[in-house]
């Protein structure tokens, strides 16, 4: 009995010192185990980290570029590359700028000056007569004013049939007329000093004619090749056709004179 008891006492002792060793062991691994964190605590911080707040600045700003550059220019701008193209008289130059001349209508239709930007797309196109007729017209302006005053008139009389004119020329016809009184507005002050300084070089070839009448012979000539088709030098250049024709007469006369001697 002593001996079978010593037994138990012996298991009962190894079996304690294996849990014990087992409690250790466990310990010893629950000691190295890092602590384990709560990964959703970390979830607001890492979508507002500096490199997601750059991307999203950066695509904001991405939208907001081509948000600008996908806005038309402004009415100013338009109008005037509008007006520079048009400046020239070259319809070249009018029918290149017809991209800026429609997004303005398309976007600035009530704009005062679409009239004026309408009239120039119409003007651009030109497959009218009375198209052609002003673009002709207006390009004399600078040149011949005189001439193209009356090439303005004759438009105006050849296409303005009152309510009955159709829409295209009755718009050019309005543009003639503005540009006849722009013109004659300009001429009127212009044509007063062409007048004085051309009269005093009817004075000038008077005095001359008698002691050197071959000069008085080339101012009354000059004035007739430079004036015979303007309107208003018509008195000037019949006086200096009556100098001339006098001027000639009188040389003619003094050849005589010289050969009879």
């Amino acid at each position: 009995a002593t001996m079978a008891y010593d037994a138990y006492a012996a298991q009962q002792r190894e079996a304690a010192a294996v849990e014990d060793t087992g409690s250790q062991r466990f310990t010893k691994v629950d000691e190295r185990r890092e602590p384990i964190t709560d990964e959703s605590d970390d979830g607001p911080s890492g979508l507002y980290s500096p490199q997601t707040l750059l991307l999203l600045v950066a695509l904001m700003m991405l939208v907001a570029a081509g948000w600008y550059f996908m806005q038309p220019p402004s009415a100013d701008a338009l109008y005037r590359r509008i007006e520079s193209a048009a400046a020239g008289d070259d319809l070249d130059q009018l029918k290149a700028a017809l991209p800026d001349i429609d997004r303005f209508l398309e976007h600035y239709a009530h704009d005062p000056r679409a009239d004026t930007v309408r009239g120039l797309q119409e003007e651009a196109s030109a497959s009218h007569p009375v198209q052609r007729a002003y673009t002709e017209a207006k390009r004399l302006a600078v040149l011949n004013p005189e001439l193209a005053a009356q090439r303005f008139q004759a438009l105006i009389n050849v296409y303005d049939d009152g309510p009955d004119t159709p829409e295209t020329a009755r718009h050019f016809v309005k543009l003639a007329r503005i540009k006849l009184k722009d013109l004659r507005k300009q001429m009127a002050q212009r044509v007063a000093d062409d007048q004085k300084i051309v009269a005093s070089r009817l004075d000038k070839a008077r005095q001359l004619a008698s002691e050197n009448p071959f000069a008085a012979q080339a101012i009354y000539q000059g004035i007739i090749t430079l004036y015979a088709e303007k309107p208003w030098a018509a008195d000037l250049v019949h006086q200096a056709k009556q100098g001339l024709a006098a001027a000639n007469g009188r040389q003619a006369a003094l050849n005589e004179s010289v050969l009879e001697e």
